[in-house]
């Protein structure tokens, strides 16, 4: 008995190894037919199967067409083709593979592209902070900020696009949620927005102050104001990094925004991380030095060209796709009159509800398949925002018409066009090509007039420093008993940081008063205080 049990223990091994290796031979011929088509002749289908491993282990130099994300011809755009081609000897393709963080359906991408290759005057606004503004470039080197690069590849074959960089340093979608118009086109027919470094500082930095900011609210805000200023614009996402920095930024909270709004987002450090990692020495390849935090030449060069290799594939699908998938923005734009349709309904519609003689003049009604009852409209904004409920909320929460008054925009004298109209103690700063108004003395007071407030929010963007900036109050009106107190002193690299005033104000013009405190959290005793924008809902 012990001598049969010590057999069966040998055996069960073996059985269970010959039944494995059975499974994967069997496996590999079902997935080889299916692959040849040769389901309908099984001798030949495993004849070629008896030659493949009679072959030995195989080498792939080149993946098969088939595992393309999806299919697309440039044979109609030669520039687009040999552009491509010289991305791939460039960058290899799997580095800008790897760079497309999320595709989305590029439906609006599309939609947009077709007026870039016919010709007519293609507007791209760049929004974001110092990356995209250049800092890092070192331009007696060849160092371009990727937006130029973008803008000079695209006017060989177009010259009619023009590249907008609204870059500003030390700025995030905080800030750009309410002021990007002043520093971007409302019109461009398509924005790129980058701010995944600051993002994260500015929401680490508040976090670490026992305050709260929504970056996921912000970017939300920011992307439905710039799809609502036309119809057939795009949006697209950059995600950029910092060499000093854990591989984590706030990107992470960007996807949710480009999930939800159907916006590509291309990365730069899903490839550029780890291949740092491995080659230590390519890090001043493509940062700067001793700038660790900002990208150089080279690392603005591969923004360019992940951005670049999105777009010229989505033209080059938009060049010979049919139209099946274009919708107008609503119904009132090929139907006037519909009856028991509100004419500036989005075009998602139930077709019961139109009669025959209207269907003709209706176009394609939007995407769908088989299970689906409806028609999608891609192009209309979600009802509810992220963080509304479905089972709850019917529509979305107002944003308020945003109001901001910056710094940063100079008039023809050279100082600020946001003007105090009382001033004491406080005179223009300038620091790294950011501008302020700025105090350093207990008891300097400012004071601005004519904030427009409209869903009763005002709050002011100020300097925040690791050392040498002390506290204010501020106040609406003449409401100084309801004073809040702002400290500028935190554990962090200084950036404009965001501060609510007020929240509860009445639709109108107010003013706002601040005040250098004696009392300050400074480590050294200082008490600079610097104001950079003034912002309101």
């Amino acid at each position: 008995m012990l001598m049969g049990h010590a057999n069966m223990r040998v055996a069960r091994p073996t059985l269970i190894i010959v039944l494995t290796l059975v499974s994967v031979w069997f496996t590999g011929f079902i997935l080889l037919l299916a692959h040849t088509g040769s389901l309908s002749n099984p001798v030949e289908a495993g004849r070629s199967l008896l030659a493949n491993l009679a072959a030995g282990p195989q080498v792939y130099t080149q993946a098969p067409a088939t595992q393309e994300p999806y299919q697309y011809s440039c044979s109609s755009l030669p520039f687009h083709a040999a552009e491509l081609s010289d991305l791939d000897a460039r960058w290899g393709k799997v580095a800008l593979e790897m760079s497309v963080a999320h595709r989305g359906s590029g439906i609006r991408m599309r939609r947009a592209l077709r007026r870039l290759i016919s010709g007519e005057p293609f507007l791209i606004a760049v929004i974001g902070g110092s990356i995209s503004e250049g800092h890092g470039i070192h331009r007696d080197t060849g160092g371009l900020p990727y937006a130029e690069h973008l803008q000079n590849t695209l006017q060989k074959v177009y010259p009619n696009v023009t590249v907008h960089n609204g870059g500003r340093a030390g700025h995030g979608t905080d800030y750009f949620s309410n002021c990007y118009q002043l520093h971007s086109p409302v019109d461009a027919d398509l924005y790129i927005l980058e701010s995944a470094v600051n993002d994260l500082e500015n929401e680490m930095k508040v976090s670490t102050a026992g305050e709260k900011l929504d970056i996921v609210g912000y970017t939300e805000i920011l992307v439905r104001q710039l799809l609502s200023n036309r119809p057939d614009n795009a949006v697209m996402m950059l995600s950029s990094f910092g060499s000093d920095k854990p591989f984590g930024n706030a990107a992470h909270l960007h996807n949710v925004v480009s999930e939800y709004y159907d916006i590509p987002r291309m990365s730069m450090r899903i490839f550029m991380y780890p291949y740092m990692l491995q080659f230590p020495d390519e890090r001043k390849s493509h940062f700067d030095n001793p700038d660790i935090r900002h990208p150089n030449g080279r690392g603005h060069k591969y923004m360019a060209d992940i951005l670049l290799r999105y777009i010229l594939r989505e033209a080059c699908r938009a060049a010979h796709e049919q139209d099946e998938d274009i919708v107008p923005h609503s119904l009132a734009e090929y139907v006037p009159a519909v009856e028991g349709l509100d004419p500036t309904e989005p075009v998602s519609y139930d077709p019961a509800r139109v009669n025959d003689d209207d269907k003709q003049w209706l176009p394609y009604p939007g995407v769908g398949g088989s299970l689906l009852k409806y028609k999608w409209d891609p192009f209309t904004l979600p009802s509810l925002r992220i963080g509304q409920h479905w089972l709850q909320d019917k529509h979305a929460r107002p944003e308020g018409a945003a109001f901001c008054t910056t710094a940063d925009v100079l008039a023809a004298d050279g100082l600020p066009t946001m003007r105090p109209v009382a001033n004491n103690g406080w005179e223009h700063y300038v620091n790294r090509g950011k501008h302020y108004w700025k105090a350093t003395q207990p008891g300097s007071t400012i004071t601005f007039d004519n904030i427009e407030v409209h869903a009763g929010i005002l709050s002011v963007f100020h300097m925040r420093c690791d050392q040498n900036y002390g506290n204010a109050k501020c106040w609406v009106d003449n409401n100084k008993n309801q004073a809040v107190t702002i400290v500028s002193t935190w554990k962090s690299v200084c950036i404009s940081a965001l501060h609510v005033v007020s929240e509860k104000l009445n639709p109108g013009k107010h003013s706002l008063t601040c005040e250098v405190l004696e009392e300050t959290d400074d480590k050294n005793g200082q008490h600079d205080f610097a104001i950079s924008a003034i912002v309101s809902h």
